[in-house]
């Protein structure tokens, strides 16, 4: 017998609703974005002045729209590395897209990390500071809720009984744990914490 997971069924139910809406957005997203996310192609489809417009205008029409923080995750990310933005020396636009990660709640926290160590000494202070105290704030929040997880999964492997019975689910348990924790931004919290301080 397993070991059951126990959920709040409202919580279940919510994460089941949260991933059709993503499902759906992602539809709309892609029938809508006008820009293409290059794969594995030598050159991306655009210049990145083209890229560049393109963005911007899908953003200004479409500010209150649902897709909006799917575009921002996806686009903006293409834009510093696909696109090569991130290795310009066109701050405000590093600054911009780095911003558009951070609006768009991008999971990419090392991408948000390498850019505002990047744009360091290149934004006038109170700009600089504001992308970073953002970017911090929400990267914060995550780390909090990633721990969270790992703390939840924790208890549950502790509560799992040591019997040869149970050995695929503590197993099953114990490489769900090291996964998180080997994905977890504990590091990039750090660099921000590190950036505040020197700023």
């Amino acid at each position: 017998m397993y070991a059951q997971v126990s959920r709040p069924v409202r919580s279940e139910r919510d994460h089941e609703a949260r991933q059709r809406l993503i499902h759906q957005l992602k539809g709309q997203l892609a029938t809508e974005s006008p820009l293409l996310v290059p794969l594995n192609e030598p050159q991306p489809p655009r210049s990145l002045a083209a890229a560049d417009r393109i963005y911007r205008q899908f953003v200004l029409t479409h500010r209150n729209s649902l897709v909006l923080p799917l575009f921002q995750q996806r686009h903006a990310r293409s834009l510093l590395i696909d696109y090569g933005m991130l290795h310009t020396q066109n701050w405000s636009a590093i600054a911009y897209y780095t911003d558009q990660l951070v609006r768009g709640q991008s999971l990419d926290y090392p991408l948000i990390t390498r850019a505002l160590v990047r744009l360091k000494g290149h934004l006038p202070a109170g700009a600089y500071s504001a992308l970073l105290r953002r970017a911090t704030t929400v990267a914060e929040a995550e780390w909090h809720r990633q721990q969270q997880h790992i703390d939840l999964l924790d208890q549950q492997l502790a509560k799992v009984p040591t019997s040869r019975g149970q050995a695929v689910t503590r197993t099953l348990l114990q490489r769900g744990i090291a996964h998180l924790r080997a994905d977890c931004i504990g590091p990039e919290v750090a660099t921000l914490h590190r950036l505040a301080k020197s700023a």
